[in-house]
């Protein structure tokens, strides 16, 4: 679907707060590997088709932006991929949708407060291979030190092997680049999920530092091919 956001101009990624990022892996093919092993060529070439050259040095003119949904409303009566933004949520989101590139193509994830994270930017097109991942978890006071042992490696019984998270996610980035034709492409998925998949993607060197500092919400511009992750949004 076509988005009808507004939004001031690119300056509003110009916030330096530079994520830790690993090494740009290339196969044997000349194809790029994250962290994880994953070939991520598919993005490459896309990218490759969406850049102009000025002497010696590539200039990306295609953006992807990731976004961490705003806060939900939660609590132990309501399964989390079901809670919805809280006042405060709706709030922030409204602030965010007011800075993201117009005419960007707006996806999220199927669960609630992801859409609604981006709903004030216009028409969002829904894909759950950006939902969070899937977990058989106790809502209770040690929820970020098991997640945060997840994304930096660790097996939980029940949880959602994170190749899988990777490939899916990998596979949603790759279709919606490809449909947007050029123009900017925004994300709105959730902290476990956007994490795995970059740090396959670019290499993060810290990938449980890396989402214990997200925020709600949060939004970073991804640039593949040169290997770097840059927080878009201000404090």
């Amino acid at each position: 679907m076509q988005s009808c956001c507004r939004s001031q101009s690119a300056d509003a990624a110009a916030d330096h707060d530079h994520r830790s990022i690993g090494h740009d892996h290339r196969l044997p093919d000349g194809s790029l590997r994250g962290g994880t092993g994953i070939r991520i060529s598919r993005i490459a070439r896309l990218l490759t088709n969406s850049v102009q050259t000025a002497g010696s040095r590539m200039y990306v003119v295609w953006v992807l932006i990731l976004v961490r949904h705003a806060m939900p409303a939660h609590g132990p009566d309501t399964p989390a991929r079901d809670w919805a933004l809280a006042p405060e949520g709706q709030v922030a989101a409204r602030s965010l949708c007011g800075r993201l590139p117009t005419g960007a193509r707006l996806v999220a994830s199927s669960e609630p407060k992801a859409i609604a994270s981006l709903g004030p930017a216009g028409n969002v097109v829904q894909d759950p291979r950006f939902d969070e991942i899937s977990r058989a978890e106790v809502y209770g006071e040690t929820f970020r030190e098991q997640r945060r042992a997840y994304v930096d490696g660790a097996d939980h019984i029940g949880w959602e092997a994170r190749d899988d998270v990777i490939r899916r996610f990998e596979a949603g980035v790759v279709e919606h680049i490809a449909a947007a034709d050029g123009r900017p492409v925004v994300i709105a998925s959730h902290g476990m999920a956007m994490t795995l998949w970059l740090t396959a993607a670019v290499g993060l060197d810290d990938p449980g530092a890396f989402w214990a500092d997200l925020r709600f919400p949060d939004a970073h511009v991804v640039d593949i091919v040169a290997g770097k992750v840059v927080r878009f949004l201000r404090p």
